[in-house]
């Protein structure tokens, strides 16, 4: 796996919450006050996640809960007294966890400048720093100046957060209602994944921030896929075996039909118009094309009088987005008979749903993978991580085929969206 993994780019888009922030946000706002304000939180980060490698999914889904309530001021933080009870202590936030860290950054702060860099700016540049520490650079600016807020009320996280028996409906007007995405939900939900990687077993008992939260700054994608190329490193990188059929190259189909990424594309921006939640079905699709026996297309073959494939396997049957590329190959029949392979077809198309928001590619997609013959039931039952593995199994599985436990934390975000959109 190459260390510009996906789950962090994911991780790192919940921080542009606290860099879009309305109010006097600046560079360097501790410049005068507290010049080594950034450096020393930084130093502790690099501290406590080298001993805790959770910590950056941690951090990052404290900080998109203290935002999503009052804005990023902080209030998340606040402790409860005899007469209110805090964010902290609301039951969406029972399972937040990082708080230490928090507290350690700002005792080593207050030691050098008492009473002046805001909680709230802590954990926007641990969030940030807890993600980067793996890549040894900054991954984006947090701007800093916020102020802490000094009101926390349980009842507010409760009525703010989604709560975790929403449908896809109600987690959407959620999301919407503070100007967010499906493509924002779908991220949320690796974040929530991988907390879970660490707590298997939820604990459940029975004046005002005066920078605003400007939800309309919320765009994970040009902060992000500028730097990173999704998930090309885990469903189309060569090290994990997933170009199988030979020679892949760029533009294989130069000569023998030109027009056919084109095609694809056009095909592609169609149905994601109409059917939003598509990038997440194909992404799926794809890789549980790769994870059998590459990505040989083996999971579009229908099933025969004498044989079972995989796309009625009990894994698969929940999979979706098999007429998006009959209506692909339909196209390109008519264009290049017997031409383009299903198996690029579908990485192609997996690539440009993902792509259609930003109106460009986002990653490379080399071609020229063979179609698959062979599509057994039997082998996505064996090789297809199974509902009710636990993380140990999890990570066997993955192991198996060369991931890791980033992969697994940024596949779960598709497979929970993609369920959310089929059962309501």
């Amino acid at each position: 796996m190459k260390t510009r993994a996906f789950v962090v780019a994911c991780l790192a888009l919940f921080c542009i919450l606290g860099v879009c922030q309305g109010g006097d946000l600046r560079k360097k706002f501790y410049k005068l006050t507290c010049s080594q304000a950034e450096d020393i939180v930084r130093t502790k980060i690099q501290e406590h996640v080298s001993a805790r490698p959770e910590l950056p999914a941690k951090l990052i889904r404290l900080h998109f809960h203290d935002c999503f309530v009052r804005g990023c001021d902080g209030s998340v933080l606040l402790d409860s007294t005899a007469s209110n009870t805090a964010e902290k202590d609301s039951i969406p936030n029972l399972s937040l966890s990082g708080f230490d860290v928090i507290d350690d950054i700002k005792a080593s702060l207050e030691e050098k400048c008492p009473g002046t860099v805001s909680c709230a700016d802590i954990l926007a540049l641990a969030a940030r720093d807890a993600v980067s520490v793996q890549f040894n650079k900054p991954m984006w600016e947090v701007l800093t100046g916020r102020r802490d807020g000094r009101v926390s009320i349980s009842g507010e996280a409760l009525a703010n957060l989604p709560a975790p028996f929403f449908n896809i409906t109600q987690l959407r007007q959620s999301f919407e209602s503070k100007k967010l995405t499906v493509h924002d939900l779908v991220v949320l939900s690796e974040i929530r994944f991988s907390a879970c990687l660490t707590q298997p077993h939820r604990k459940i008992p029975g004046s005002n921030a005066v920078v605003a939260l400007n939800f309309n700054c919320f765009d994970h994608g040009r902060a992000l896929i500028r730097q990173f190329g999704w998930l090309e490193e885990c469903l189309v990188g060569d090290d994990k075996g997933v170009c199988q059929g030979g020679d892949l190259r760029k533009k294989f189909y130069k000569l023998t039909c030109s027009q056919a990424e084109d095609i694809v594309r056009t095909k592609i921006q169609e149905h994601v118009s109409a059917r939003p939640e598509l990038p997440a079905k194909l992404i799926r699709l794809h890789f549980h094309d790769c994870f059998v026996r590459g990505c040989d297309g083996s999971v579009l073959l229908d099933s025969t009088a004498s044989n079972t494939a995989e796309k009625d396997s009990i894994p698969n049957l929940s999979l979706s987005g098999f007429d998006v590329i009959d209506d692909i190959k339909a196209s390109l029949e008519e264009k290049c008979p017997g031409t383009v392979s299903c198996a690029d077809i579908l990485a192609l198309a997996a690539r440009d749903a993902v792509s259609v928001q930003f109106n460009k590619p986002m990653w490379e997609v080399l071609t020229g993978r063979r179609d698959g013959r062979v599509s057994i039931s039997g082998e996505a039952l064996a090789n297809l991580p199974a509902p009710f593995f636990n993380i140990t199994q999890l990570r066997q599985s993955f192991e198996s085929k060369k991931l890791t436990v980033h992969d697994l934390v940024v596949l779960s975000g598709t497979f929970s969206v993609q369920s959310c959109v089929k059962c309501t």
